[in-house]
């Protein structure tokens, strides 16, 4: 179930982002801006999203796949809550995404 939502995600940024520069680190514009990132949430436009369920089961998800469910919700509803603004998930680590697929 991980690998079917993390690999659309990990294209996603490397079309953003681009390629690696190692197993823990994007060295492009997203990469480098989450680094010296200060505000936890900037301003941003709503991004229409019709086929995503708002009333999932939160129990059949994984830490992951819930916050990545927040992150989805905020950006659809163009509202953050501080909660989700002020997580801390940890480093950007592509080489954990990569063995979290197996």
């Amino acid at each position: 179930m991980l690998q079917t939502n993390e690999l659309p995600l990990r294209h996603l940024l490397n079309s953003l982002d681009g390629t690696t520069t190692g197993p823990k680190e994007f060295c492009r514009p997203i990469g480098k801006a989450i680094e010296t990132c200060e505000e936890p949430v900037a301003p941003f436009p709503s991004i229409s999203v019709d086929n995503m369920p708002h009333n999932i089961d939160r129990m059949v998800l994984s830490n992951d796949q819930q916050y990545l469910y927040d992150i989805c919700l905020a950006i659809s509803r163009v509202e953050c809550y501080s909660d989700l603004a002020l997580r801390i998930p940890g480093e950007v680590a592509h080489s954990r995404w990569l063995n979290n697929c197996k």
